[in-house]
């Protein structure tokens, strides 16, 4: 089977420059065929793809989704007939329908052949609004239709902005992962990873043993950990120093603002640019340097969470 990942996203948000950043960092390698998609008369990304040595196939002068879905059929068909490849890239236009995109790739007649793998849209933060209002049809599928969410640009924005462009991303798509950070000093691997990293399933598996552990000894029934705690989740925290997120892990000791903290885990980054990790159980933390994150993150485990006052904490 051939593994296929999509990088959607509209016009100018960068999805050939993300799908060279992933090619540099030895994400994909000459195993790979990438399938390129021009809206218009002449293709001009193929040529800088090219030069990392993958082959690349073209369509041009229409849209995937559209007038041309034979076209991308039949693109699909040489490469896996011609090329003896493990993956695909497919970049659509980027005025395509994801969604009509993943309908073609699901095809009965590439069951066989094809697996579906990563679905990047790729998301200009700077022109966020500005899209959204005036080409929701296509911009808004795009979202939905996603594993990943890439917020390009967002070293341009303010911490307050990105948690803005967050919210409302969560509205139309809340099961996918967000990158924020901005990706010019991510690894390629990070990115590529960032849909399978759940803080929250890990904490609750984490919270699952050790009830598990107890029932063992006592032999008393204990209903699923989901049924029993609160969790609160912030991604796009605002910047924060080592020092300030140490005196904030020591409030958590307080239950009476904040509810009974049992585990606590995330990654943010400093005002310096630096990024770093916490775990906290109760009456113990810990804070250590890290390398570049996706985007900022924690998950928080308890029983009477205070949520709102969890979550304006962290965005002071």
């Amino acid at each position: 089977m051939i593994q296929v990942d999509i990088f959607s996203g509209f016009l100018g948000a960068g999805k050939t420059m993300l799908i060279k950043k992933m090619i540099a960092n030895q994400v994909y390698n000459k195993d790979t065929a990438i399938i390129e998609n021009e809206f218009g008369e002449v293709a001009i990304d193929g040529a800088y793809l090219e030069g990392s040595g993958i082959q690349v196939k073209e369509i041009y002068s229409g849209c995937i989704c559209c007038s041309v879905s034979g076209d991308f059929k039949q693109a699909i068909g040489e490469v896996i007939k011609n090329y003896p490849v493990k993956q695909i890239i497919i970049e659509p236009s980027g005025v395509a329908s994801l969604s009509d995109v993943l309908k073609i790739i699901k095809d009965g007649s590439f069951k066989d052949k094809l697996i579906l793998n990563r679905v990047i849209t790729v998301i200009d933060g700077t022109r966020f609004e500005m899209y959204r209002n005036n080409f929701s049809a296509f911009y808004l599928n795009q979202i939905q239709h996603a594993k990943t969410l890439i917020v390009s640009r967002s070293q341009f924005l303010g911490a307050g902005e990105i948690q803005h462009i967050i919210s409302e991303i969560e509205k139309l798509n809340s099961k996918a992962a967000i990158i924020t950070t901005p990706w010019e000093i991510l690894h390629g691997r990070a990115i590529a990873e960032a849909s399978k990293d759940s803080i929250k399933e890990e904490l609750i598996r984490k919270v699952s043993m050790t009830r598990r552990n107890i029932k063992s000894v006592t032999g008393m029934q204990q209903p699923p950990a989901r049924e029993v705690f609160d969790s609160v989740g912030i991604e796009g925290l605002n910047p924060h120093d080592k020092t300030v997120m140490e005196q904030i892990l020591g409030t958590f000791e307080n239950s009476n603002t904040y509810g009974e903290i049992l585990r606590a885990k995330g990654i943010f980054s400093s005002q310096q640019g630096k990024w770093y990790q916490f775990d906290y159980v109760p009456g113990e933390y810990e804070i250590r340097e890290t390398q570049p994150y996706y985007t900022s993150k924690l998950c928080i485990i308890g029983k009477g969470l205070k949520k709102e006052a969890l979550v304006r904490l962290f965005q002071k």
